[in-house]
């Protein structure tokens, strides 16, 4: 048994970057974001049951349809059925007010339910749940996740956000001027955290870990790391570390770790990052403990990172991960 949904992407373009329509059921405790859209009637062309789902659940008609992005099944436990969700996007004019509220219209068990609208730019994206994320891609959605949104982010905020390979493309460019300004001093650079794990969400920093022979012969690094734009932090918080941050304007871009070989934080790290790539559930799950943690705590990054603790406690030796 499966059902069929049909779900519009509405993007407005102001005189910023494009903004994608997302509501809220108002007086809903559930902190569920959603796009609007709903189930197609039996028979019904699944074209035909997108525009009308968006005209009982916005009050908007008469939107440009710009393309079919394509079609995701999964399986829903509640309703005990495959869900087979096809995705539109739409064309909003600029004239839209910034945040509306629209009482349901049509014969669904949400008619008569009030919907409150806003607009979120790429950095909130990843909030609206996961049954929505499909094609919300750099691949499906290039003008909307451009790449200066998924590089950097500034210092204290929280933003995750969908894989891309660009985060590889970067890492490799940074090793390769790495190598130029510090071979003779290290053994290894190795891409870690989130953003080297395909398919998972990620806050858009590339972390980088640097194996060296002896700590105190790493201190050789901290001039020719600085002369390429890195400030040096010192162990911050984790000892037998060098830690490192480069910044682009007021954006963060590389975390650098550098460690000696035989310390387990090295091991770990890359343990860690394998871990996962061979394991895709363990991944997903990964992930979407991130966006879970994201949407409830939003900037408290403090409580964001101590949320994940729970999950390398489970699987991993948290503090040696650290």
């Amino acid at each position: 048994m499966f059902v069929q949904k049909a779900t519009a992407l509405v993007f407005r373009r102001p005189k910023t970057a494009p903004q994608l329509l997302a509501f809220e059921w108002k007086g809903n405790p559930q902190n569920r974001l959603e796009l609007p859209g709903g189930t197609v009637y039996l028979g019904e062309p699944v074209k035909a049951g997108v525009v009308r789902e968006l005209w009982e659940e916005s009050g908007l008609k008469d939107l440009k349809l710009i393309q079919k992005l394509g079609t995701y099944s999964y399986y829903k436990p509640k309703l005990k059925k495959t869900v087979e969700r096809h995705f539109f996007m739409f064309k909003g004019p600029k004239t839209l007010p910034d945040t509306w509220e629209h009482k349901v219209k049509g014969k669904g068990g949400d008619r008569g339910m009030k919907a409150c609208y806003r607009w979120l730019n790429a950095e909130e994206a990843l909030l609206l749940d996961w049954e929505y994320h499909a094609y919300l891609t750099p691949q499906a959605l290039p003008n909307f996740f451009t790449p200066e949104k998924l590089l950097g982010l500034t210092n204290g905020s929280i933003s995750l956000m969908p894989h891309t390979f660009l985060w590889q493309e970067a890492f490799e460019a940074e090793r390769r001027l790495l190598l130029g300004s510090v071979a003779k001093h290290v053994l290894d650079i190795q891409h870690i955290g989130s953003t080297a794990i395909p398919t998972i969400p990620a806050k858009p920093i590339i972390d980088i870990c640097i194996a060296v022979k002896s700590l105190k012969k790493a201190k050789a690094l901290i001039l020719p790391l600085e002369a390429m734009g890195y400030r040096h932090r010192g162990e911050n918080g984790i000892p037998g570390r060098h830690y490192f941050v480069k910044e682009q304007g007021e954006k963060r871009t590389h975390h650098l770790h550098v460690f000696e070989e035989t310390n387990p934080k090295w091991a770990a790290h890359l343990h860690f990052r394998d871990t996962l790539r061979k394991n895709p559930e363990l991944a997903q799950e990964y992930g979407r403990l991130k966006l879970r943690l994201w949407r409830n705590l939003k900037n408290d990054r403090g409580a964001y990172t101590a949320g994940k603790d729970v999950f390398f406690q489970k699987y991993f030796k948290k503090e040696v991960i650290g």
